[in-house]
């Protein structure tokens, strides 16, 4: 089986313990959404939504320095 790497725009809400992932892909639909914990395991799995060729960040800078670098 191919696997198919999707293009997608993230918009991101962070916080403290948690980030708060919004995805559509570049069509403009929508994938999902989901809360992920501040850690390793939070990061990969945020970044196991697709390749992000587009992201927003909504943070004040102190929550935002442990978000992957896309």
């Amino acid at each position: 089986m191919t696997m198919i790497e999707l293009e997608v725009i993230a918009g991101i809400d962070t916080h403290a313990d948690t980030h708060h992932v919004a995805v559509i892909e570049t069509a403009g639909r929508r994938l999902g959404d989901a809360g992920f914990p501040t850690t390793l395991k939070g990061y990969k799995a945020i970044a196991a939504f697709g390749l992000v060729r587009r992201m927003g960040l909504e943070a004040p800078t102190r929550t935002a320095l442990g978000s992957p670098s896309i």
